[in-house]
């Protein structure tokens, strides 16, 4: 009789020890692991940076770190990377519920899309500026040259309207004092901030310019290191590009919001 006891004691001990196993395994099955995205707070940093990456030379449609922006917050079709993406969504949010709307109207440009527009302007500016240095100059207010536009990177968008005047008043100027006001809390940052705020160098302010700073702040560190004059090459005007210090005072001519730590 004790022996029986003791053997039907021993199965039960049994039993238990396997559903709690078993238990515990349903549970790590279904357990949220922790991801990189916007439910996070993991710093974001690319182990993957590469200089024909910050250059431009390469398609976001067959980059893993790259998405199509929803349609919900984009003009058109594009792409940006997943973070800027997902931070982007939580601002726009924040801004709704505060009576603004915000929409991307252009994202990530490889080089070649930015040489397309680059010889686009040389050309239909040749008859007035000629093929020199006052050429690029003129294009240069706005636009980058191949190679050196933060657009490359995935980390950049414009915001509403490409026109200056649109934020000097009504609901531009409403948008623009939001963003000012909120979008560093996003981690964005107006890298070309008017020139009272102290950036005497670079393009002409852009309003509607914004960077994500978590990963735009690594791309720029490798641009700064990696990136060589002669690195310029395959377009209209590229033998201006150390004349015109392209390196020192477009891509290095930002906000010192590129300073904080967002």
């Amino acid at each position: 009789m004790l022996l029986l006891c003791f053997m039907n004691q021993k199965r039960w001990i049994a039993v238990i020890w396997v559903a709690s196993v078993f238990t515990l395994g349903i549970s790590w099955i279904t357990t949220p692991r922790a991801q990189t995205s916007q439910n996070t707070s993991l710093p974001e940093i690319d182990t993957a940076i590469t200089k024909n990456f910050v250059m431009g030379q390469f398609f976001p449609e067959r980059d893993a770190r790259f998405m199509i922006v929803p349609s919900q917050i984009a003009s058109k079709s594009m792409w940006l990377q997943k973070p800027v993406i997902f931070a982007f969504q939580k601002m726009a949010r924040a801004a709704t519920s505060e009576g603004i709307e915000l929409k991307i109207i252009s994202g990530t440009r490889n080089f070649w899309q930015q040489k397309a527009i680059w010889e686009r302007k040389w050309q239909s500016n040749t008859p007035m500026f000629g093929t020199g240095i006052d050429n690029a100059k003129h294009i240069l207010r706005y636009s980058s040259m191949p190679g050196s536009s933060r657009h490359h990177w995935g980390t950049d968008l414009d915001i509403n309207s490409l026109e200056p005047g649109y934020f000097k008043a009504g609901r531009g100027l409403r948008e623009i004092t939001w963003l000012r006001q909120h979008a560093g809390e996003f981690g964005f940052c107006e890298v070309y901030s008017p020139r009272s705020t102290g950036r005497l160098r670079g393009y002409e302010p852009e309003s509607w310019h914004w960077s994500y700073m978590p990963l735009a702040k690594q791309y720029l560190s490798h641009y700064s290191t990696n990136v060589k004059y002669e690195d310029f090459n395959q377009f209209y005007g590229s033998r201006l590009a150390k004349d015109l210090r392209i390196i020192e005072d477009f891509v290095g001519g930002i906000s010192n919001c590129v300073d904080t730590d967002l």
